[in-house]
């Protein structure tokens, strides 16, 4: 299943994505290319009649997830973007299911992953802070957070980043990034950096929420648990956590793509791709539905090679041979 993406512009965004996705705009931010927020909110998929991904989920959920389950809101359990960030994002941290619920916002916590697609020399990220909470969100307050309390990563291409709920985060200036996600679209902003919005008001900020979140996190969150592993040649987990699990296949051939009982996502991110009998471009993301059970991929397109990212929900393992 193709499903249709749509681009949203951001204050932090620029045209380096714009520009690989041949989209006519100055300032994108971020791509949702796979995504299911409610029934008036969800991805047209453009090979099924133009039905959404929400309506398939309602009436063909076994068929489309197999062993994996819609959320608690019903909805499909991930969502999938591309960032841009030319400007540095906000300082901010995401819930825990149960903290999201606490906090009555009809959504769940957030446990995302990102896969560095472009990085600018010297570009940089934070992930983790030096000091308590209490601190942090003190200094936030008062508008006097300072880099030094931070801890900063140096990402470049390639790299893999997990931020589990709690983890206090924020992309810097010169990333374009792949993000697989739970879906969610929950945000505690916690600081942005004295900047102001369309309007020329500083943006909401959460800071008692984001408290909360942060004193919930574990002590998972404090190190980059993510990391490459080989499961056979060409094939790579990135991710494996409680919500998804994230494969990065080299493709120099055909090869099958054993479901495992789920769906899976997948998005060639250099080179295009043949899944079955439906063509991949880059950066583009398809949709292979739990029935299909088994389904070969192999590169299209001048190239003879091709790098594909396979996200699955947390259920089952699929394999590559």
């Amino acid at each position: 299943m193709l499903p249709e993406r749509i681009a949203l512009d951001k204050i932090w965004g620029g045209v380096v994505l714009a520009n690989r996705l041949g989209i006519d705009r100055s300032r994108l931010g971020e791509t949702w290319d796979c995504f299911d927020r409610g029934p008036e909110a969800s991805a047209r998929i453009l090979n099924h009649g133009g039905e959404t991904l929400h309506a398939i989920v309602e009436t063909s959920r076994e068929a489309l997830l197999g062993m994996a389950l819609p959320d608690e809101f019903g909805r499909f359990p991930l969502m999938l973007k591309l960032l841009d960030a030319t400007q540095r994002l906000s300082l901010q941290v995401h819930p825990d299911d149960e903290l999201a619920r606490s906090l009555d916002v009809g959504d769940t916590g957030k446990t995302e992953a990102w896969v560095v697609l472009e990085a600018r020399k010297g570009a940089e990220l934070v992930r983790g802070f030096h000091g308590s909470a209490e601190r942090l969100v003190d200094a936030a307050r008062h508008g006097r957070v300072e880099e030094r309390m931070l801890d900063h990563v140096f990402a470049h291409r390639g790299d893999v980043i997990e931020i589990p709920p709690g983890t206090v985060h924020a992309v810097g200036a010169g990333y374009v990034l792949y993000e697989i996600q739970q879906n969610s679209d929950i945000t505690l902003r916690l600081y942005d950096w004295g900047r102001v919005g369309d309007d020329g008001r500083p943006r909401e900020v959460h800071l008692d929420a984001g408290l909360r979140a942060i004193s919930r996190r574990s002590s998972a969150a404090d190190t980059l648990t993510s990391g490459e592993r080989r499961e056979s040649e060409g094939v790579e987990l990135l991710v494996r956590n409680a919500c998804f699990e994230l494969r990065r296949i080299t493709l120099d051939r055909v090869r099958q793509l054993d479901l495992g009982g789920s769906c899976a996502l997948v998005t060639p991110i250099a080179g295009a791709i043949r899944v079955g009998e439906v063509e991949l471009g880059a950066l583009t993301t398809g949709i292979v539905c739990a029935f299909a059970e088994r389904v070969s991929i192999r590169p299209a397109g001048p190239m003879d090679t091709a790098t594909v990212l396979v996200a699955t929900p947390r259920v089952a393992v699929p394999s590559v041979e």
